[in-house]
């Protein structure tokens, strides 16, 4: 998965989403692909509530 920079003031649900987002568009994460939200959030250095959001 890449990982870019959190911008100043994005909440780290809009960071979470775009991220995912990004990487589905790109075709990094395969589309359908399963992943935890646990994976997601220690990947990005944040906790698990903004991934389930």
């Amino acid at each position: 998965m890449i990982i870019t920079p959190k911008q100043t003031f994005e909440p780290n649900r809009e960071y979470a989403f775009r991220i995912v987002k990004d990487n589905i568009i790109n075709m990094e994460i395969k589309p359908g692909s399963l992943i935890g939200e646990q994976e997601i959030a220690s990947q990005l250095g944040i906790s698990r509530t903004p991934v389930l959001k």
